[in-house]
């Protein structure tokens, strides 16, 4: 940030965690973060399904009648 100068910088004071609590906190982060990144992978996979399907889908190209599809009542109205 250019309008802020370095001296005022040496002014600012902030609280760093120790290195246990920062371990800590990554073991209980890492497997969220990880989920996260395969829930995001699985999510960008169903778009580019739906998005190739659903032309396809509403044109009639590929049929759906004789598929056992239950939908819930309160969808189907």
């Amino acid at each position: 940030m250019h309008h802020i100068k370095r001296s005022a910088l040496d002014q600012v004071y902030s609280v760093v965690p120790t290195l246990e609590l920062r371990m800590w906190f990554d073991t209980l982060v890492e497997p969220i973060h990880g989920q996260l990144i395969t829930l995001n992978k699985l999510v960008l996979t169903l778009i580019q399904t739906r998005d190739l399907l659903l032309p396809r889908l509403i044109s009639g190209e590929i049929d759906v009648t004789d598929l056992d599809i239950q939908v819930p009542e309160e969808l189907s109205q």
